[in-house]
């Protein structure tokens, strides 16, 4: 058995700080979620991406919060044409009292999973990554020295046809 090189152990860890840091996120926005305000928002119109470089058009919601605050706010869910069949569709966003221009969309792909999901993929891209370095690393180990005597009697005989082909290059017996 080898020992396992810094390089693997290194994705481990990473991949596990991603899984940790996905499921804090995603607690923290539980604590959210559990004091926020909740509010029907309803799809006004379309307008073009805010992204510069980008051709989408992106959904404009509105609503009015309890208090009395109108807001209007440009969604992320764009698409490359305006679809104005979902104009006057409604959508639960998620506000903080205290900064109602922070909003929120519940769900797994909405900001309550997205954080888990990154860190789930993390999780497991970040060890393979290193499982495959690891594989990588031995395979080239092994490579290197012969671990059969067939390998040995395999370097012997290419040794023999290199001199038989030098002998008869020169023309010597």
């Amino acid at each position: 058995m080898s020992k396992i090189g810094t390089y693997p152990l290194v994705m481990v860890v990473i991949g596990v700080l991603c899984l940790v840091g996905g499921v804090i996120n995603y607690f923290h926005e539980e604590a959210f979620f559990a004091s926020a305000e909740h509010d029907t928002a309803t799809i006004t119109k379309y307008i073009p991406d805010p992204n510069y470089g980008t051709a989408d058009f992106c959904p404009v919601y509105e609503f009015t919060t309890r208090t009395g605050q109108d807001i209007t706010y440009t969604g992320d869910k764009c698409s490359s044409q305006p679809d104005d069949s979902t104009i006057g569709q409604q959508e639960q966003v998620y506000i903080d009292p205290k900064k109602p221009r922070s909003i929120e969309s519940k769900g797994l792909l909405g900001s309550e999973g997205s954080g888990l999901i990154l860190g789930l993929a993390g999780c497991a891209f970040f060890p393979s990554l290193g499982l495959f370095g690891y594989f990588l690393q031995q395979r080239q180990q092994n490579r290197k020295k012969p671990n059969s005597l067939l390998d040995t009697e395999m370097e012997y005989l290419d040794k023999q046809r290199k001199i038989e082909r030098e002998r008869k290059k020169t023309g010597t017996k």
